[in-house]
C-alpha cells in the first residue's frame, strides 16, 4: 500500500512537471507569435510580394504613390497622399 502512494505521488508530481512545461511553451509560442518585431516582418513581407520597388526616376513617383494608395483603398486602408 505505502509502495502504491509512492509511486501515485512520483507520477501526480511528473504530471504537475509536464503540465508546467506545456504551459510555459504554449506561453513562449503565444509570445513569439505576437512579437512586434515579426508581425511588422511579416506585413513587410506581404507587401514585398505586392507592391513593386519604388522607382528611381522622380518623374515615376506619383503614378507608383497611385498604385499604392489604389492597394491600400482596396485592403480597408487608409493612405494620405498630399
Amino acid at each position: 500500500m505505502r509502495l502504491e502512494l509512492e509511486k501515485l505521488a512520483i507520477e501526480r508530481e511528473r504530471l504537475k512537471t509536464e503540465t508546467g512545461l506545456k504551459t510555459a511553451e504554449l506561453e513562449n509560442k503565444e509570445r513569439a507569435e505576437n512579437d512586434v518585431t515579426k508581425l511588422i516582418k511579416r506585413y513587410g513581407d506581404a507587401l514585398a510580394q505586392v507592391i513593386s520597388s519604388q522607382p528611381e526616376e522622380v518623374t515615376d513617383l506619383p503614378a507608383y504613390f497611385r498604385g499604392v494608395k489604389t492597394i491600400g483603398i482596396g485592403s480597408g486602408a487608409r493612405f494620405v497622399c498630399s
